[in-house]
């Protein structure tokens, strides 16, 4: 063994690939934190259109239940003046 280097030394080559490594590793994680900042955005965006469409079907679905109890409501009033207006029949014998 070399009596210059001790045990711990690291070859430059071993430390170049180490650095080299590494850079490639901040690059990989620079490029996977924005791949999740533009996932949270697009998650944020279709959570954003999901509520408008759910408040929207809800305003809907309200709408068409006045319509349907009002509907209701006129043909009950229908049925009560058509029983109201018939003529009475014969006693029967």
């Amino acid at each position: 063994m070399d009596p210059s280097r001790s045990e711990n030394d690291i070859p430059p080559e071993q430390i170049d690939a180490f650095a080299d490594l590494f850079v490639l590793f901040n690059k990989t994680t620079k490029k996977l934190h924005r791949a999740y900042r533009t996932l949270e955005e697009k998650f944020d965006s279709l959570n954003h259109k999901l509520q408008e469409t759910n408040l929207e079907l809800r305003r809907s679905l309200a709408e068409k239940d006045r319509n349907t109890q009002r509907h209701l409501h006129l043909l009950a009033s229908e049925v009560m003046k058509s029983r109201n207006t018939q003529a009475p029949s014969p006693p029967s014998r």
